[in-house]
């Protein structure tokens, strides 16, 4: 199985290579016979990797020690899900998984009439393909065996090293990173991989458009399905790794503005103005430059997270170590960004519209602002990841950006855009009356008033958080009095029919309603939330305003040879009250010297009681308890599935117009 594997791969590079000559010759000749040699090779290709892809589960599946990377992420103690899922659980087998994940995307987006795929797009994703897939063939193999050779000592190869070298089979894998043992790991990193890779769809076809005109006007309703799936993948992925480190990591965050969540924020940012500039660009046409610019933005932001994650060249809990990619995929983002500005630039007069932006204060404006918003965050927090490498680069030392940094270039920024979004659905295409906005806002902004004045009175009184509530009880009430009004408008006759017929109005809405939500959690837990830890022996309670826990007693269980479970019995009272027993603890690896905090947590929608086992000593009965209040947490994950099922509703009305084409 390792060598079908290998040969496979192999033969899925050559068959890339072969699609990418044919390519070439039909572009210089102008041959459009070849074009479905072309695409007949690159299925080809993606048939063997997927092969390959199958035979490399197999191997982990089975545990197959004699392979490094198998050897690396499994032991025979792990359940058959985690083997499943370790393919992405290190550095060779994500790095192969990631050149699928490529792969796949354009061969789904090839399945359509092979004339309506434009060459030099599918040259561009091709290239983008190979780069990666040669990286893990030649450089990150995840099909390289462990040798015995003659002297005894061990060594990793694809080949045999030496004469007389035979494959030697270790009796028990290291096992998958103890962190990444969590059902977030079957769905968060597949998810964030297809977020990223559907950006290429769209990143070739605006190669393409800059080198020769697409002619097709059903090729940009194809492109902006592949955009806006793009943007729910990452959304949704995003969304599950800050769900995961709330739940897992066992320090009561979201979001610790770590290098790697950084890096896949950033293309989550270019793609949501990205969206923004379509949405003027089909009223008006007008946008060109600025669609093409953030769609190649988004792509390069792309090909930068993953560098990061993958280079070793920031200390993240998220990145992978030191690996020998890091220069390669330096040079080739190099190349990408440079070929990217000068495609540009050859057409940028070209691209120019002779529309104007009629007036300061309209939708077309409104659109604009937000989007430079959303760059201004891009360029800071690009900035906070910059900053290290350059530092190490010319001063031989890392200077980090602390979580400070992010925050006070963030906050300003966020609450703009909290307004902009509060504010933008009433505001109108055309010049806007500032006497007729008046009377749409009076009502939505009495209301957020009042509510903010509710609040206060319920005993908050930090300013940020008073001001994050105001704007967000602004933006939800003039979306659902927006929505009334034009259901009104209707006589609430058809209601049914005509969602159906304003899906893409409405799926927006609910974007904004589930960024509005996520805006509430984030105020909640910036602003409000609170903790203490303490030592304390069994019996004794450790407080928190209302709320006590107490500390019954600690129980050590052997679950596997591999770990231990640690289990501190705790009961959660509040105003002298019980309300739950909860069990916080921590799983203890010996053979890796790891300990893995397991939270315990009270969940609700006002806010969520977190208890984590620090330190225990149960022989002499004490034990260490962090408990922290995190109000409105779990409006977070209630507002990104809003966001996601919002962004849904508008792909499918993209989908549905590129199919009618």
């Amino acid at each position: 199985m390792v060598w079908f594997g290998l040969i496979t791969f192999a033969i899925a590079v050559l068959l890339l290579l072969a699609a990418l000559v044919f390519t070439i010759i039909a572009l210089a000749r102008r041959n459009t016979l070849l074009t479905g040699h072309v695409h007949r090779l690159m299925q080809a290709a993606f048939a063997a990797h997927s092969l390959s892809l199958l035979s490399l589960w197999v191997l982990l599946i089975s545990g197959n020690n004699s392979v490094a990377y198998v050897n690396a992420v499994t032991n025979p103690d792990m359940p058959l899900l985690l083997k499943f899922t370790a393919l992405w659980g290190g550095q060779a087998g994500s790095l192969f998984f990631w050149g699928w994940v490529l792969h796949a995307c354009t061969f789904i987006a090839q399945l359509r009439p092979k004339e309506e795929t434009p060459l030099w797009a599918v040259l561009a994703e091709n290239l983008v393909i190979l780069f990666f897939v040669a990286l893990s063939l030649l450089v990150e193999n995840p099909f390289a065996r462990i040798w015995q050779l003659s002297d005894g000592s061990l060594f990793v190869a694809l080949f045999t090293p030496q004469a007389g070298a035979q494959p030697y089979t270790l009796l028990r894998g290291v096992g998958l990173n103890p962190l990444l043992r969590h059902p977030g790991m079957i769905i968060h990193p597949p998810i964030l991989y297809l977020g990223y890779a559907a950006f290429l769809v769209p990143f070739g076809e605006a190669i393409a458009f800059l080198v020769a005109p697409l002619s097709k006007p059903a090729a940009s309703q194809r492109s902006q399905t592949w955009l806006v799936s793009a943007w729910i993948f990452l959304s949704a992925g995003i969304a599950l790794g800050s769900w995961w480190s709330y739940d897992v990591l066992g320090w009561g965050g979201y979001w610790g503005w770590d290098p790697v969540e950084v890096g896949s924020l950033l293309p989550w940012l270019s793609a949501t103005a990205l969206l923004h500039t379509s949405q003027a660009d089909r009223r008006y046409a007008s946008s060109k430059r600025f669609h093409l610019s953030l769609v190649l933005l988004s792509f390069l932001l792309v090909l930068f997270s993953v560098f990061i994650t993958r280079a070793g060249v920031l200390a993240s809990v998220h990145a992978f170590g030191e690996s020998q990619i890091a220069i390669p995929m330096a040079i080739f983002m190099g190349l990408m960004l440079i070929s990217s500005i000068v495609l540009l630039a050859r057409r940028w007069k070209g691209l120019r519209s002779g529309h104007e932006i009629s007036a300061f204060f309209n939708r077309e404006a409104l659109i604009l602002y937000t989007n430079l918003v959303l760059l201004a965050l891009v360029v800071i927090c690009l900035w906070g990841i910059l900053f290290p490498l350059l530092s190490s680069s010319l001063q031989g030392q890392q200077l980090v950006m602390d979580a400070a940094y992010f925050s006070r270039g963030t906050a300003p920024l966020f609450i703009l855009l909290v307004f902009l979004l509060a504010i933008c659905p009433q505001i109108g295409w055309q010049v806007n009356s500032f006497k007729k906005l008046g009377l749409k806002f009076i009502f939505p902004i009495l209301a957020a008033v009042g509510l903010t004045v509710l609040v206060y009175l319920s005993g908050i009184q930090q300013w940020t958080a008073l001001l994050g509530f105001g704007l967000v009880f602004l933006g939800i009430i003039t979306l659902l009095t927006l929505t009334l009004r034009e259901l009104a408008a209707e006589r609430f006759r058809g209601i049914k029919a005509y969602f159906k017929k304003h899906q893409r109005h409405y799926g927006a809405y609910l974007v904004h309603l589930g960024i509005l939500l996520i805006a509430l959690g984030i105020t909640g837990m910036e602003t409000m939330q609170v903790e203490t830890q303490k030592t304390i022996t069994f019996g004794e309670r450790l407080s928190l305003g209302t709320y006590e826990v107490e500390l019954v007693k600690i129980d050590r269980e052997i679950i596997s040879p591999e770990y231990e479970s640690i289990r501190a019995e705790t009961i959660l009272y509040k105003d002298g009250q019980a309300l739950a027993t909860l069990y916080p603890g921590q799983d203890h690896y010996p053979d890796l010297n790891q300990l893995v905090a397991i939270p315990a947590v009270r969940h609700g929608l006002l806010r969520d009681v977190y208890v984590i086992l620090l330190d225990q000593q149960a022989m002499q009965g004490f034990g260490s308890l962090r408990l922290s209040v995190n109000p409105l947490v779990n409006w977070l994950w209630i507002g990104s599935s809003a966001l996601v099922l919002g962004g849904l509703l508008v792909m499918f009305t993209y989908t549905k117009k590129a199919q009618d084409k």
